[in-house]
């Protein structure tokens, strides 16, 4: 039970931080500071998006794993 509400609280993490950062980029409006505002946004998604992939993918492996065992899922 606790394995499943981990996968799916990260599962949400991942699906509100990539519809933030749409949403950020849709709201931005167009002229030569949303330059720099992409570039900000690039370098926060490459620094938090990689390890919160790897948590859920790991989370989820590891869920999906354990109950392909069981039989159940």
């Amino acid at each position: 039970m606790a394995r499943r509400n981990i996968a799916y609280a990260l599962i949400c993490l991942v699906t509100a931080l990539v519809l933030m950062s749409f949403i950020y980029l849709w709201t931005l409006p167009l002229n030569e500071s949303a330059r720099k505002h992409v570039e900000n946004l690039m370098l926060f998604m490459q620094l938090i998006f990689g390890p919160i992939i790897t948590l859920a993918a790991t989370a989820i492996g590891y869920y999906f794993g354990a109950n392909s065992r069981t039989g159940r899922l």
